[in-house]
């Protein structure tokens, strides 16, 4: 089934890529699986996440990490915020493991501050790179939102997001699928861009690339949510979709 989804952008860039080399790992390895407990029973599967790191400016070697994923998986069948979730991480023992997060109090998740609509939510994570085996997403290679406006994003361009498949998983750890389609629609009347690609169950909440090939800028990847230095949210990430 072929999904146009309408996103909102923030881009990320990692410089060094041409068309033939492989994804880098710091894509899928950024990614984790969300899961919740509707009945208070049993752990379900409800979407995808990624990690971003950002530098404290105090104290520039320490870097604080963040859990970037859509709003409406952190959400009931009810349209109400949950409580805790679970989130399933790669260990450096060679399994997977659920690390519970609550969702209340001082780590309550970041939302849109004037658009309830923008399905995007960010949540404090603290992770121990010694335990868990995972990448970020660095936030020194977020492009200004003032840059989509060049004219390499255009129709035509190819994305990739990688998330959660829900029919497999990984049984002793998280395997992500990776996913392919292209920019369908772009307008500077609208905060919004249309991409057309084939989704699963479960990539909700995923991080989605625009590569910019040898017609526009040779071996460069752009990742997506939206925003500025001073006003940082994360804004573009698989969301709903509409089926065709």
């Amino acid at each position: 089934m072929t999904l146009k989804m309408f996103l909102a952008l923030l881009f990320l860039l990692c410089l060094g890529m041409n068309a033939a080399t492989p994804i880098p790992p710091e894509v899928k390895k950024s990614v984790v699986f969300i899961y919740a407990k509707p009945d208070d029973k049993d752990l379900l599967p409800r979407g995808t996440g990624f990690l971003v790191g950002v530098n404290i400016p105090s104290n520039p070697d320490v870097m604080r990490f963040y859990l970037v994923t859509a709003k409406h998986v952190l959400e009931d069948s009810k349209g109400a915020s949950r409580s805790k979730i679970w989130i399933r991480v790669n260990m450096r023992t060679g399994e997977s493991n659920f690390l519970e997060l609550s969702l209340t109090g001082s780590n309550r998740p970041y939302f849109h501050p004037r658009d309830k609509n923008v399905d995007i939510a960010v949540i404090s994570l603290p992770l121990d790179p010694k335990t868990v085996d995972f990448l970020v997403l660095p936030d020194s290679l977020l492009v200004a939102k003032a840059e989509l406006g060049q004219p390499e994003f255009r129709e035509g361009a190819d994305i990739f997001f990688t998330g959660m498949f829900v029919p497999y998983m990984g049984y002793r750890r998280n395997v992500p699928i990776v996913r392919f389609g292209r920019l369908a629609f772009v307008t500077d009347e609208l905060d919004l861009y249309l991409v057309e690609a084939t989704s699963f169950g479960g990539n909700s909440g995923a991080p989605v690339f625009l590569y910019l090939g040898a017609d526009r800028r040779p071996g460069r990847y752009y990742h997506w949510p939206s925003g500025d230095q001073a006003d940082r949210r994360y804004e573009g990430l698989l969301s709903r979709a509409r089926a065709n």
